[in-house]
Formats: structure tokens, C-alpha cells, sequence
């Protein structure tokens, strides 16, 4: 049901973790039957889940015109900078006039889990 409900919001992240029990709370002192192995293997299929509903929204963004604050320098050589779209996507840019505080437009020329890769018109 979790991993149904992932589907269906199509949350932008999820701060996940494996069950473990916090001292203090009721839960402290139900029995925990779940073996380490079935938590793993279930937290690994909800991450999947997520995976592909952000592996979507991220493709969407292909060849799309979209407006970014240049924000600072990225690790790679091919988008020397990062930036941010107006919903908080990080997006890694090459091009021309691009300085960090200022606004650019470019176009997404591929796409990643976790980034998104544009260039100034």
C-alpha cells in the first residue's frame, strides 16, 4: 500500500529509512518479527518505486525551455555550474553569460535522477 500510494502522490523525494526502535515510544516495546533482510528488500522496492516516478517527471523536462538561478559550480567540466529552476530542481548548465546570482534560460538536453542538464539558448 505504501508503495502504491508513492505511485499515486508522485512525491518529488522521500526521507526513508529502515525501521528501528527509538526508546521511549510505544513502539519501543512491540515485538519487531521482521528480519534485517525482508526490511532491506523492502525499503530497496519503495526506493525503486520512487525512482521511476522521479525517472518520469525528470524525462518530461527533455528539450524543455525552463528559467534557472545560477547558483554555483558543479563538479563536472561538460556543466561547469549549478542552478535551480523555480521549484527547486537542480539543474547543472554550460553555456554563455552564465554567472552565479544571475537568472538564465536554457534548454534540458538530458536528464538524470537527481539533475537535470541545460544549456543557455
Amino acid at each position: 500500500q505504501t508503495r502504491q500510494l508513492v505511485a499515486d502522490i508522485g512525491f518529488d523525494m522521500l526521507f526513508t529509512f529502515l525501521y528501528s526502535k527509538r526508546s521511549g515510544t510505544p513502539a519501543a516495546e512491540m515485538e519487531d518479527d521482521t528480519t534485517h533482510e525482508v526490511k532491506q528488500a523492502r525499503f530497496e522496492r519503495l526506493l525503486k518505486t520512487q525512482d521511476e516516478c522521479v525517472q518520469v517527471r525528470q524525462d518530461a523536462y527533455q528539450g524543455k525551455r525552463v528559467r534557472v538561478l545560477v547558483d554555483g559550480h558543479s563538479k563536472g567540466t561538460e556543466y561547469p555550474l549549478t542552478a535551480r529552476t523555480e521549484g527547486g530542481l537542480l539543474v547543472c548548465c554550460a553555456g554563455d553569460n552564465l554567472e552565479i546570482g544571475n537568472f538564465a534560460d536554457v534548454v534540458i538536453e538530458k536528464t538524470s535522477l537527481r539533475c537535470l542538464f541545460g544549456r543557455t539558448l
